[in-house]
């Protein structure tokens, strides 16, 4: 034939003869992390698309690490709250601090104080934007007090994690701990306002311990709060050491209310420091005065415990607990959610 017939033609330089698309070879860039970014790596295929392990492009910084690429989204969670305020993505890292974004959220109007964040409460009087949500002191607010529901859980021979409750942040936590041998000094622990738990190293196998802890409100804090004890696991104990509370030593006057928050049910303990005659009287009042709780409560060595459910017709709110016993009353608040 003096013309070639379809499906022939008069040369063989035809690289792919299966793609129609695709005559001679195609620069490709070798994407050897396969996260769809290029190296400066080339490679000549006859391919109308990129193979496994090519791209079109070359503009990946690090093509050892599919994570890191123009599309990476670096952040800066300066302290480390969980909440970031600057962001940038491009493929390196847009200086020291930054890191790649995983379960940050943002929001963060104050990125060098952690207990200022989004997914913080508003703290009453202090004239701080705590959630930044653009205001100040907003009519919800809670107020900087200490923790409650102290427990010491994860014990081994040579490790504790302490463990507490609030509904707001403080500026700071001290925490302070010692063995309960006579004459031995305390050790603080200072942690940021937005943490609830501390984990301690380095402690004794077989030994008694306490700890305490209080807040930094403002430029105040408040007093340390009730005593825990607890003891460390001998070097050979295979099984789990039962977790401890507040409850299982109160000092003086303090009072422990846990869980605190609470849905509706919750703990009282209370170490009275006289003896007393009658059976104390429990009340709970809301924040107009009124009493929508009361009942006796007993009193076994000089310690009151005692369970308390929440009325089912109270609302969400800060609430005030009383105690009245033989002419002396303790008090303290309970934050009640739903």
């Amino acid at each position: 034939s003096s013309t070639a017939p379809v499906g022939y033609s008069i040369n063989n330089t035809d690289c792919n003869d299966a793609d129609a698309t695709v005559h001679v070879p195609i620069l490709y860039y070798v994407d050897a992390d396969r996260d769809g970014y290029g190296s400066t790596a080339t490679a000549m295929l006859c391919s109308s698309t990129a193979p496994v392990g090519y791209s079109v492009n070359n503009t990946d910084c690090n093509d050892n690490n599919a994570a890191i690429n123009p599309a990476t989204v670096w952040i800066l969670d300066n302290d480390q709250d969980g909440y970031y305020g600057s962001i940038f993505t491009q493929c390196t890292s847009p200086g020291a601090g930054y890191i790649i974004k995983s379960t940050q959220l943002p929001g963060d109007c104050s990125d060098n104080n952690a207990s200022v964040n989004p997914g913080a409460v508003e703290v009453c009087g202090n004239r701080i934007d705590d959630n930044c949500n653009g205001i100040v002191d907003e009519a919800i607010c809670y107020p900087c007090q200490n923790a409650t529901n102290l427990r010491t859980t994860g014990l081994t021979a040579n490790s504790a994690q302490f463990n507490w409750t609030a509904i707001a942040n403080p500026v700071q936590w001290q925490v302070e701990y010692k063995t309960t041998k006579l004459g031995s000094k305390w050790v603080d622990v200072f942690v940021t306002g937005n943490k609830r738990s501390v984990t301690i190293s380095g402690l004794l196998s077989n030994q008694n311990y306490q700890w305490q802890i209080r807040a930094k409100c403002g430029t105040t804090w408040t007093s340390y709060s009730g005593i825990v004890v607890f003891k460390t696991a001998t070097s050979s104990l295979s099984r789990p050491v039962p977790a401890t509370t507040e409850s299982d030593e109160i000092s003086g006057d303090n009072i422990a209310v846990y869980p605190n928050p609470t849905t509706g049910m919750f703990n009282l303990a209370l170490r009275l420091k006289n003896s007393i005659s009658g059976d104390p009287i429990i009340s709970i009042t809301d924040a107009t005065g009124r009493t929508i709780y009361k009942q006796k409560a007993n009193v076994v060595n000089g310690k009151l415990n005692s369970r308390i459910q929440m009325p089912v017709n109270a609302i969400a709110g800060i609430y005030l607990l009383h105690i009245n016993t033989d002419g002396e009353s303790y008090q303290t608040r309970v934050v009640y959610i739903k």
